[in-house]
């Protein structure tokens, strides 16, 4: 089952604004998320998900969205925080400055 497509390859992915594990983009400008929440099952049914991810790989361009789903799309990614929260690692910077630093 498709949940998203990515906005500039149409690989699957789990979530529509995550990173894309096969050509590594992000949807970071609101452009971008509207088209990766369009290409979601949030705005296209399951059988649209897999026409849109053909449609990609066989035009290597991304299809047309009808007004309703842009416009649903614009109203979920309107109720997105502006700046996306990225997990911290659980490696903190200070490990890599102790413990890698190279003294002569």
């Amino acid at each position: 089952m498709i949940k998203a497509l990515c906005f500039n390859c149409g690989a699957e992915k789990s979530a529509a604004i995550k990173l894309c594990e096969c050509c590594h983009a992000m949807p970071i400008s609101r452009e971008d998320r509207i088209i990766s929440v369009c290409l979601s099952g949030e705005c296209l049914r399951q059988e649209n998900l897999e026409i849109a991810s053909r449609y990609i790989h066989q035009k290597d361009r991304l299809p047309g969205f009808r007004d309703k789903v842009r416009q649903k799309a614009e109203t979920i990614v309107d109720r997105m925080p502006d700046e996306l929260q990225v997990p911290n690692s659980f490696v903190s910077a200070s490990f890599f400055e102790e413990r890698f630093v190279v003294e002569d």
